[in-house]
């Protein structure tokens, strides 16, 4: 079957037009196609009441699904959606709706534990990157961790390197769609976590351009990811301390770094106030990851 046609991958790409059924709903609706084998223009029908309309005022969203994954394909892009054998059980728990991904390199493995999510300023003080490969450097190495990130100068991007110099697997998800790779200097991570074993990830249509929402559900899918969530730096109001925060709203073992209280990452002291584990040595890490919150 051409893909680009592939009936459940047109159901799954209705995330990419702001129609978010619950994996459930989604679910249904694979199994209502299965039986019935409706018409895709007829999609809407097979909704909840809710959704319908929504849908219904958008009667060509299907064609430019089939573009998008065209697109894709030739860029030997790879999708995964509830249902399909390499989607992320706890996407289907943590989540509130079912976002197809997208993903260039190694699909997501379910059996991964831990994954650790290494989140951080854009902006980190030099102490905050010498205490990442001096001490994360080697727990990472010793105990074959594979971390997760969202691909932004500084913490991310940092944490990406690390885990490409040790031979181990990164995972980077984007902000964006893959025609518009956010930040640009990303770019140049691409082929080497490819080559770490690792993969890059979006819950966006290809065609997706930066928006400032879009950050809140690359952040929300990187704590549903992972096991752990470790914050090296982050301000109070930071996009960092909010994927650690989810962490913890999502049972996730969650670390941070002390701070000195009048350090302008107030970010990790509020963390630790919320619960957040106090980590500082190799040691710390290491007893911290042997917990699974899975």
């Amino acid at each position: 079957m051409n893909r680009t046609k592939d009936p459940l991958l047109l159901l799954a790409s209705l995330s990419w037009h702001n129609i978010h059924l619950k994996p459930a709903n989604f679910l249904t609706l694979l199994k209502k196609y299965k039986k019935y084998q409706f018409s895709i223009a007829d999609t809407w029908k097979y909704l909840p009441s809710h959704l319908q309309e929504r849908l219904k005022v958008k009667p060509h969203w299907w064609k430019d699904s089939i573009e998008q994954l065209t697109w894709s394909i030739k860029q030997n892009i790879q999708f995964t959606y509830p249902g399909h054998h390499h989607y992320p059980c706890s996407l289907i728990r943590d989540l509130n709706y079912s976002p197809l991904l997208s993903y260039i390199g190694k699909p997501l493995n379910q059996e991964t534990s831990p994954l650790l999510a290494v989140v951080g300023s854009r902006k980190p003080s030099i102490d905050s990157l010498n205490w990442m490969d001096a001490t994360l450097g080697p727990v990472i190495k010793q105990n074959h961790i594979n971390c997760i990130s969202g691909g932004a100068q500084g913490i991310d991007q940092h944490s990406h390197q690390i885990s490409i110099r040790n031979n181990t697997p990164t995972i980077a998800v984007i902000p964006t769609g893959f025609k518009n790779i956010y930040p640009h200097s990303f770019q140049s991570y691409i082929k080497a976590i490819e080559k770490s074993g690792g993969s890059i990830v979006s819950l966006f249509s290809p065609n997706m351009p930066l928006f400032k929402y879009n950050f809140h559900k690359r952040n929300w899918l990187i704590a549903s990811l992972s096991t752990h969530v470790l914050m090296i730096v982050g301000q109070k109001k930071s996009g960092s301390l909010l994927t650690a925060s989810l962490g913890l709203q999502l049972n996730k073992e969650v670390g941070t770094i002390p701070q000195a209280p009048w350090s302008v990452f107030s970010g990790n002291i509020e963390l630790i106030k919320q619960g957040s584990q106090i980590l500082s040595t190799k040691d710390d890490l290491s007893t911290w990851l042997k917990f699974s919150s899975h």
